[in-house]
């Protein structure tokens, strides 16, 4: 069953109990979009990576920290979602992957 996010006032508590920092969030977020393996759910992995990068770049900008590290990692997180998400794009098009098994 995949983790979901719940805000809370200390950050972002999982379904599992975990509580990510809000700093950690996209990041989690990111990953779980760039390792699905189910093509029906990776839009809507990209979606929710997307809005939660933009929220803590917007976060990092408000807070002045322009040189911050992260905000590298953030463009970068971004890139790599358009790509994904035209590559999910591209198979929906192209119809079934047939280089994956079915099971």
């Amino acid at each position: 069953m995949p983790r979901i996010p719940v805000a809370t006032l200390a950050g972002t508590l999982m379904t599992d109990g975990t509580l990510l920092p809000d700093a950690q969030l996209w990041k989690h977020l990111y990953r779980a979009a760039v390792l699905e393996t189910n093509m029906e759910l990776v839009p809507r992995r990209i979606l929710e990576a997307r809005k939660a990068a933009g929220e803590r770049a917007m976060h990092l900008i408000r807070e002045a920290a322009v040189d911050e590290p992260e905000l590298q990692d953030l463009v970068y997180a971004k890139q790599v979602l358009d790509e994904l998400e035209r590559k999910c794009q591209s198979a929906r098009q192209s119809g079934p992957d047939q280089s994956t098994p079915e099971r």
